[in-house]
């Protein structure tokens, strides 16, 4: 999705020529999709990383609250303040249009969930490079368009739960007992 982000290219490379390009996620193993756009190294010491939560995150959970009716608030007007926030935050500034491009303004027509989902959209980039928070989003929601690649092993659904990395799982057979007590109990 092309919305002229200021931000990419504070985060990533071009794949070509004044374009991103992204890899696909749930890829079959073996078939590792083609290398496009990667992270920028600068970014191991930026102090942007380690966020734990910004402004417009803040901005946008207002905006879920006001669309889904728990405050009395103006949705449109945190959800603006949430996008201008995470632009601010990376030392960038709202391109012009940005806010008037059909994928990112709020219109009459839209339904909530299809306000939502431009909320989340947002949130999305916002939280770039906040630990797991984009899945934690996605799982609670459903409301982010995500890839789902063939090599997901859930029947093709995107997962809902980690798994201990295997040092945690070894060093530690509590948790391991604990996690196949709990794994049978849902069964």
């Amino acid at each position: 999705m092309d919305l002229g982000d200021p931000r990419l290219k504070l985060w990533a490379t071009e794949a070509t020529l004044g374009v991103y390009g992204g890899m696909q996620s749930g890829y079959a193993r073996g078939n590792v999709p083609e290398r496009q756009s990667t992270l920028l190294a600068a970014l191991k010491s930026d102090a942007h990383m380690g966020n734990i939560m910004n402004y417009a995150e803040l901005q946008f959970i207002i905006a879920e609250c006001a669309l889904r009716k728990y405050v009395e608030l103006d949705a449109s007007e945190a959800y603006t303040k949430g996008i201008n926030g995470a632009m601010e935050y990376w030392g960038t500034t709202v391109p012009q249009g940005y806010l008037a491009n059909p994928k990112v303004i709020f219109s009459a027509e839209d339904s909530e969930t299809q306000k939502l989902k431009k909320v989340h959209l947002q949130k999305y980039y916002a939280m770039m490079f906040t630990d797991f928070q984009q899945w934690y989003e996605y799982r609670r929601t459903q409301l982010l368009d995500l890839y789902k690649g063939p090599g997901l092993l859930n029947n093709g659904k995107m997962p809902v739960r980690l798994n201990y990395p295997i040092i945690v799982q070894s060093l530690n057979r509590k948790i391991t007992k604990m996690r196949s007590v709990a794994w049978a109990e849902m069964e």
